[in-house]
């Protein structure tokens, strides 16, 4: 037996898609949960402030904000869930008037325990409410006094607070806490309004607290006069913040909407000014303009990062939610050595840049208050989703490897949302905000929504695509010609389900020979798309869902020169999981009075080889000497002219090889 050598494995990556629910007179306790809210929807999922690995839920009401401990059978069957169930063991309130609209989390003091940033916009000077996470229960309505939080208290009628987000801008391992000042109501006056700031607080380490003063304040001055040390400020405002790696370079960007959309690039250390500020210069290196992109309300979820197209980069949700466009545009994220303009173009319409999601035709509005990226359908690929106030709609597209056109259009009888593979659309949420958090511990995002006084988690659904290739063979023979078309007439494939599998991808696992090539050119009669990602790494994308997409594969091909048997792996996330050999080592057959020696070699019998170039001998049937070595024939042989010896005959044996099927060999004559 020859040495078997690892050269190509296959992956088939599949796509579940569920059956999203289409209003709310579907829901009941087997699909979601309902919650008692009275403060418009305004939630936050995306975090566990008590380490007990489930997500929680921050929700906003009339009295401030209440967290609800993420895994729904702490609750029993009650349906709503409401304040009183936040008795400190299943969650706990933080109570004050007029809570600012969106909470925030994540862990900013490096005890792997997220926190909780929450605003109130009374007094007009701003407050901070800054929750430490902890494990085990908490009291029922908490009280910060600097070890269990603090608080930030803005002056001179800056609203401090109106915008927060928590991420690691500087890439240490730790999040930050950062906030912005702003007075609307003095802006629309003209009056005269204190300098507008935000700052960054660097977050602190294995679980330090941050000083306060005079029962838990912290002063935020400290972080305009520490040079850079704990942190920095830059005398811009936003009225709305969002942060993710949209350039993948480890380090968190910074989205600003309202009044300017623009994006700040995270670095190790920011270079200030002698006033300790930073000014960003916008140039496509400290991060760039997104001039198309006029947001005009303010307090919403306007933007969510994630990986729409499942290629393992960040990616950014952007509403435009200007009365003239009501666009929703996704801009892929890019690897970091990407160099990226001082502007970026959202109406390009350059798919490899931007999708955008339009209303077209029709009295849909599909605008977009709400944006969020989360995984609905557990295919490991963010989903958007989108509500649409004046349709009191949820409309959603699952995220895919499928690659999406410049433009999609919504309102079309084709729309991609009226195909449940590809998207969906929930009637009946009347309230501003969405949301997405894992609430029922399933490891599958849920989608939150607000229907008058009841807020509902929708959990999301994985559903298992049922394929299998049966493969006949699985071990292929040797082909001269160097072209396997490994899965022609040799497998049967099946795939059962609502929705079927939506990218095949295709890759040689070792290192490439030089000529080694990956190809498939699909049926034209098949709404098939081939993305190459290499010459031995292919996506084969079934763009119309079809059952019939595995069916379609049969001329997948491999072309190799390299003499060395192969292994191929062909697996789909626990669906499939098949394994086949490729005899990729050329033989060696020689003439009955000779024997196989050397690099394909025929040595007569009786004399030993002593490793003598080509020119000693002759070579294996197939080969012919070149320089000192035995090369594959381009030509075909035949028996003609073979010279059998008398008591042996010319017979042709399968070899597999195109346009030669057949080889000459001498075998014995009875």
């Amino acid at each position: 037996m020859k040495e078997l050598f690892y050269l190509l494995i296959i992956f088939v990556w599949i796509s579940s898609v569920n059956c999203f629910p289409s209003s709310i007179s579907q829901l009941n306790n087997t699909n979601s949960v309902a919650i008692t809210s009275n403060y418009e929807g305004y939630v936050e999922g995306s975090c566990d402030i008590n380490g007990d690995g489930y997500q929680d839920l921050i929700e906003i009401y009339d009295k401030g904000y209440i967290v609800y401990f993420g895994n729904n059978t702490r609750f029993g069957n009650n349906r709503p869930i409401n304040v009183s169930l936040a008795n400190g063991i299943n969650g706990f309130r933080i109570e004050f008037i007029y809570p600012e609209r969106l909470p925030v989390c994540g862990d900013f003091n490096g005890d792997g325990f997220d926190d909780i940033a929450i605003p109130t916009s009374r007094p007009r000077d701003g407050v901070i409410y800054a929750i430490y996470g902890k494990k085990g229960p908490f009291d029922a309505n908490i009280t910060l006094n600097g070890t269990n939080g603090f608080t930030i208290t803005g002056s001179n009628n800056q609203a401090l607070g109106i915008t927060r987000a928590i991420c690691d801008i500087n890439g240490d391992g730790v999040k930050d806490l950062i906030f912005g000042t702003k007075s609307p109501f003095y802006d629309y006056l003209a009056f005269n309004n204190p300098s507008k700031k935000i700052y960054i607080l660097y977050g602190l380490k294995n679980g330090a607290k941050y000083p306060t003063y005079s029962g838990g304040k912290f002063n935020q001055t400290t972080i305009e006069t520490s040079n850079g040390q704990i942190g920095f400020y830059m005398d811009t405002d936003s009225m709305s913040m969002f942060c993710g790696d949209i350039n993948n370079d480890g380090y968190d960007d910074l989205l600003l909407l309202n009044p300017t959309s623009r994006i700040i690039f995270g670095r190790p250390s920011f270079p200030l000014l002698a006033n300790g500020s930073y000014a960003p210069n916008y140039n496509g290196t400290d991060g760039f303009y997104i001039p198309s992109v006029e947001p005009y309300i303010q307090r919403y979820r306007l933007a969510s990062f994630g990986d729409f197209n499942g290629d393992g980069l960040t990616d950014l949700a952007i509403s435009n939610s200007n009365a003239t466009a009501y666009e929703v545009y996704v801009i892929l994220g890019q690897n970091s050595d990407f160099k990226w303009n001082s502007t970026f173009d959202s109406k390009s319409r350059d798919s490899t840049q931007v999708i955008s999601f339009v209303k077209g035709s029709g009295n849909t509005s599909y605008e977009c208050y709400s944006v969020s990226l989360g995984d609905l359908n557990g295919d490991g690929i963010d989903d958007l989703q989108c509500l649409s106030t004046r349709d009191n709609l949820v409309w959603g597209v699952y995220g895919s490897t499928v690659p999406f056109p410049p433009v999609v259009t919504l309102n079309e009888s084709s729309s991609i949302l009226n195909n449940q593979c590809s998207g969906f659309k929930f009637q009946g949420a009347n309230q501003v905000n969405i949301a997405n958090s894992d609430f029922n511990n399933d490891g599958i995002q849920d989608l939150f929504l607000t229907k008058d006084n009841l807020l509902y988690g929708i959990y999301g659904e994985r559903k298992s695509v049922v394929a299998n290739l049966n493969i006949k063979s699985t071990f292929i023979p040797y082909n001269k010609s160097g072209v396997y078309y490994f899965l022609n007439n040799n497998f049967q494939p099946n795939s059962t389900g609502t929705c079927h599998i939506q990218t095949l991808n295709v890759k040689v696992m070792n290192r490439p020979k030089n000529g080694d090539l990956l190809d498939f050119i699909p049926p034209a009669s098949s709404n098939i798309k081939v993305t190459r990602k290499s010459a031995t790494e292919i996506m084969i994308h079934n763009v119309d869902h079809s059952m019939e997409f595995l069916s379609q594969l049969s001329l997948i091909s491999f072309t190799t020169k390299s003499n060395s048997n192969i292994k191929i792996s062909l697996s789909s996330k626990g669906v499939i999981n098949s394994i086949i050999e490729i005899n990729a080592i050329a033989p060696c057959v020689c003439y009955s009075n000779s024997s196989c020696a050397g690099n394909y070699q025929c040595v007569p019998n009786g004399v030993t080889y002593q490793n003598q170039d080509c020119k000693t001998y002759g070579c294996s049937l197939g080969f012919e000497c070149v320089g000192t070595k035995c090369q594959l024939k381009s030509r075909c042989d035949t028996c003609y002219g073979l010279g059998c010896v008398d008591n042996e005959k010319c017979e042709y044996l399968l070899d597999f090889s195109h346009p030669c099927t057949l080889y000459p060999f001498c075998v014995h004559q009875e």
